[in-house]
């Protein structure tokens, strides 16, 4: 079986499919969310070094696109803040890297279902046998629960990543449904915290789940990839620009096809251009 390699992932190059490119590219936007906001609480942390504690903290921060009384904190209060806040922001890009994960898991294992045969004429429309074996993932959004299946459905080992999203999902799920509170089903996920304290993240337990999340997407992609799979990947991207009147002429949908990194063979652009261009 498959396991799931840190460094393999992302040394090692493949054909990978569009579903991927565009979860990386979520993820990738992650990482600049995530030091735009560090870049800010530094900026403010520098502004407000030496300032009187008892002194609003907008009075050295002259707020440009929102009125002064929307923030109240001090200099003191906002400064001991900043931290907590930071680490509320980092659970909060937790949430949205759960799913980005789970649309990945959805559309990459409905394409690989899809390229047993299991699939009809309308794009990303399965089979009722397609459906069954696809339903744990397709119609499921419990990650920890969709990554065991997938174990067995793909022979692959996903190791430490899938017990790191056990945690991930766990946390995921309290700042979803319990507001972002420490409860007593998550309190042991939260270190140095007790009941009732906002939950979050410190830089390194969010840089391993979202790793872990990148790993998980990397060994998928390179166990189901194949010609066969990127060519009905593409058919459907084309067939469903169809369906919206939005398909340019053969040229500039190649065009549009290299652009956004579909790598088929010859064989798989001739299909395509029959069914799709009647050429």
């Amino acid at each position: 079986m498959a396991t799931a390699s840190p460094t393999a992932s992302r040394n090692q190059s493949w054909f990978s499919t569009l579903c991927f490119r565009l979860f990386r590219k979520k993820h990738t936007n992650l990482s600049t969310l995530y030091w735009t906001g560090q870049l800010g609480t530094e900026a403010i942390a520098r502004l407000l070094t030496g300032k009187p504690a008892t002194d609003l903290a907008v009075a050295h921060i002259p707020p440009a696109a929102f009125v002064a009384t929307k923030i109240d904190d001090t200099v003191a209060s906002l400064t001991i803040a900043l931290n907590e806040r930071r680490g509320i922001e980092r659970l909060h890009l937790l949430v949205i890297s759960s799913a980005n994960l789970e649309s990945y898991l959805q559309d990459s294992i409905r394409l690989h279902v899809a390229n047993q045969g299991h699939h009809t004429e309308k794009p990303r429309k399965l089979t009722p046998v397609g459906d069954a074996i696809a339903r744990p993932v397709v119609n499921r959004s419990t990650i920890p629960a969709m990554l065991t299946f997938i174990e067995e459905l793909l022979g692959i080992k996903f190791g430490i990543h899938l017990a790191r999203w056990k945690d991930a999902y766990r946390l995921r799920c309290a700042a979803a449904h319990n507001g972002g509170v420490v409860t007593s089903e998550v309190r042991n996920l939260c270190p140095g915290q007790t009941i009732g304290d906002n939950i979050t993240l410190d830089w390194k337990r969010l840089w391993d789940y979202l790793a872990s999340a990148d790993d998980i997407a990397s060994l998928i992609d390179r166990t189901i990839s194949t010609d066969s799979l990127r060519t009905l990947e593409l058919l459907w991207f084309f067939q469903e620009m169809q369906q919206t009147k939005t398909l340019p002429a053969r040229k500039p949908a190649w065009s549009l096809a290299h652009k956004l990194g579909f790598t088929i063979s010859r064989n798989g652009k001739r299909t395509i251009n029959r069914k799709i261009f009647g050429e």
